[in-house]
Order: C-alpha cells, then sequence, then structure tokens
C-alpha cells in the first residue's frame, strides 16, 4: 500500500470526510481547511498543510508583516513552516506516511499546524 493509501485509510478510520482530486486530498479539522499536496507518484513524501487562515488582500503592509510572522514562527517551530502562498498564509508539516504511522500521528500533525497557526495570529497581530 502507497503512503497516500494508507494515508486516506487513516483519515477513513480517524472519521474525516476527505474529497479528493488528482494531486490533492481536502478535508476539515478543528473548523480549519487543510489539504495533503500530492507533489509526484515517485515521492515518498506527501506535504500537509493547513491552507488559507490569514490573506493579504494584495496590502503591502499586510504582505510584510505576514512574511516578517511567517519568520518569527518558522524560528521557533520546528516540526511546521509557515509561508506566504500567492495570497494567503499556509502552515506546513511533511512527512512520509506508511504503515507505522498512525492515526494518533495524523492527529498530533494536525494540532501541531493549528499551533503554528495560532502563534502566527499572536505574532501579527503584534507587529
Amino acid at each position: 500500500m502507497s503512503g497516500i493509501d494508507y494515508l486516506k485509510k487513516l483519515l477513513s478510520e480517524e472519521g474525516f470526510r476527505y474529497e479528493e482530486t488528482d494531486c490533492v486530498i481536502k478535508f476539515k479539522y478543528q473548523g480549519g481547511f487543510f489539504a495533503i499536496l500530492i507533489r509526484s507518484s515517485s515521492s515518498r513524501f506527501v506535504q500537509l498543510v493547513h491552507t488559507g487562515f490569514y490573506e493579504t488582500n494584495n496590502d503591502m503592509d499586510r504582505i510584510g508583516k505576514a512574511l516578517t510572522a511567517c519568520n518569527e514562527v518558522n524560528k521557533s517551530e520546528y516540526v511546521v513552516k509557515l509561508i506566504l502562498e500567492q495570497d494567503y498564509v499556509w502552515c506546513s508539516y511533511e512527512f512520509i506516511p506508511n504503515s507505522a504511522t498512525t492515526g494518533k500521528d495524523l492527529i498530533e500533525a494536525l494540532d501541531a499546524m493549528l499551533r503554528g497557526r495560532d502563534s502566527f495570529m499572536e505574532t501579527v497581530k503584534e507587529l
């Protein structure tokens, strides 16, 4: 079973309803929107992202604050990374899913991303 197939099995076992397209698996957790990005069939790595929780509206001041907050959070969080993707801040977690990956591991990853988001929101408010 591929890592992606195993991850879909975990999502189902943990009670997540998900939508799948060619290269994205979308689902919700704790009110946030998440996606699993499938970059290439030859890569064992997948990227789990918490999407669109902060919008810059193409405003240079908001973009500057978002980039500064991303950098600050990235210095302190070693498991997740925050990036500015087009007009939105995303929180990213990359890993290799396999038969040793548990539902608990998945929930811990999602919770780490929520902590990264919360840390970003606190930081950006202070700027």
